[in-house]
């Protein structure tokens, strides 16, 4: 099948050149911000009888018939971890033209790891769920986080290279709406005399350890804040009545 390939922009030459470096899910948000849209991202895996360490294999672009880029995995009905018995690859080999018969196994290659993908990435499909951050909100509700062990394990999760404590703790809270007014506060108790009402919330404490305060790996000129990027992940999905100290010992 002709193809013509594309004058990539610096952007996509980056893509191609490092295809192999990439996770999959952060490369199809990459493909998308670069104005790629779901049905110009094709998949197809490679006909080579050898293993690869990586998922992504290659990325290419092309401009014929229309627009589009092959994403390249190391998984799929061809390669060396193939779901097609071997027997149709040794046929295609001694066709005059394979290339006609790879071409129409990557038809049913493509719907394959589409499906896949859809799987594993389910924010990607509107269409399947829709509001994808309130979904997650749901998710994250039903993981309950009320204790102790599920927070030590989550914050765990997501910052493998700190050290981390979650212990319970009684937050200070304080109220403006409980104040006394004269002629409309009903004496039932629920009234404070002054302007604040102070009282303790149940809660917990999550504590965060690194030896530096600054990540090593140089980012945009200059090293990054590791406090930075705690504080940036934990606004993110910080429970309710969930507080978090940063300690650098």
């Amino acid at each position: 099948m002709a193809t013509s390939t594309l004058e990539l922009t610096p952007i996509e030459a980056r893509i191609a050149a490092r295809a192999r470096d990439f996770e999959l899910g952060p490369l199809l948000r990459l493909l998308e911000a670069e104005g790629y849209a779901a049905e110009q991202i094709l998949f197809e895996s490679p006909a080579e009888p050898v293993s690869s360490a990586a998922l992504v294999e290659a990325v290419t672009f092309h401009a014929v018939p229309y627009r589009r880029v092959v994403v390249t995995l190391n998984l799929g009905l061809l390669g060396a971890n193939a779901l097609l018995p071997s027997y149709f690859l040794e046929v295609a080999e001694q066709l005059p033209e394979p290339e006609v018969f790879f071409d129409f196994i990557r038809f049913f290659d493509h719907r394959l790891i589409e499906a896949f993908v859809r799987a594993v990435h389910p924010e990607r499909d509107r269409a399947l769920m829709g509001d994808w951050e309130r979904t997650k909100g749901f998710y994250f509700r039903m993981l309950g986080v009320g204790s102790v062990t599920t927070l030590q394990s989550l914050f765990q999760l997501h910052f493998p290279e700190l050290r981390v404590w979650s212990h319970r703790k009684a937050f200070r809270s304080a109220s403006h709406g409980h104040d006394l007014r004269s002629g409309t506060s009903p004496l039932d108790g629920s009234g404070v005399l002054g302007f604040l009402y102070e009282s303790d919330v149940p809660g917990f404490l999550v504590e965060l350890h690194a030896d530096e305060e600054t990540d090593a790996r140089v980012r945009g000129g200059r090293p990054s804040s590791i406090i930075g990027c705690v504080r940036s992940c934990c606004r993110c999905w910080r429970p309710s009545g969930c507080g978090w100290r940063w300690g650098c010992r």
